[in-house]
């Protein structure tokens, strides 16, 4: 999950450098334009050589968003562990979804209205799938782990901005693209975020570390001297 995540701004750029001229405008294209597979002109040049590349990128980050979850479960007191796997569940269906109907979410293009509708449905559900998540595990893990607490509600803060603007359609000085990206870059970044921080757990676990509740750590049952 750490290295799919971290890997996605990467993938998004080689994508990108593959755009056909006058090339990918990162103000003014969406995020999903890199996936379109045909090439048409609406109020932006969609172009994108290397379309199949980015659907393959986002149904491989959704299968490990998918897999990864579970280690969620680490992080979260146990009466929220299952909307937590829910919610990441969404997300994880939505980014699939991406890969899977490749598209628009502002018009249906060539016409097809269905996959316009599909590729809608995916976004909103990996978009509010993921926010919501990061707000599940916020509350979950109010009290511990206050520096995690804090980075995820400060993600959150600006994805839901982003959502913000880009539902009320603000004109805010950016372009839909860069107000599209304030709304999935946060979840992406927490995504890594996660995932560093459920590594460190284990690896700490490995050497016969635990964290006490209160957040200090202290060493694991038989694992003290004389074990």
């Amino acid at each position: 999950m750490v290295l799919a995540a971290g890997l996605f701004p990467v993938l998004e750029s080689v994508v990108a450098a593959g755009w056909a001229p006058p090339g990918y405008d990162w103000s003014a294209n969406y995020l999903s334009d890199l996936g379109v597979p045909q090439c048409v002109v609406t109020d932006r040049v969609i172009c994108s050589p290397r379309h199949a590349v980015m659907n393959a990128g986002f149904v491989t980050l959704g299968l490990l968003v998918g897999a990864g979850a579970a280690l969620l479960r680490s992080l979260v007191r146990t009466r929220w562990r299952g909307p937590v796997l829910v919610a990441a569940g969404v997300l994880a269906l939505g980014v699939v979804g991406l890969g899977v109907f490749p598209g628009s979410v502002v018009e249906a293009l060539d016409g097809d209205v269905v996959r316009m509708a599909l590729h809608t449905t995916a976004s909103v559900a990996a978009v509010v799938g993921g926010l919501v998540t990061i707000l599940l595990v916020i509350v979950a893990s109010w009290g511990r782990r206050a520096g995690y607490v804090g980075a995820s509600a400060a993600l959150l803060a600006v994805g839901c901005a982003g959502v913000a603007v880009d539902v009320l359609g603000l004109d805010v000085g950016l372009g839909p693209g860069a107000v599209q990206r304030l709304t999935v870059y946060p979840i992406v970044a927490w995504l890594v975020l996660t995932g560093v921080l459920v590594l460190v757990a284990s690896w700490r676990g490995s050497l016969g570390i635990v964290a006490a509740s209160d957040g200090v750590a202290m060493p694991a049952p038989g694992a003290g001297p004389g074990s």
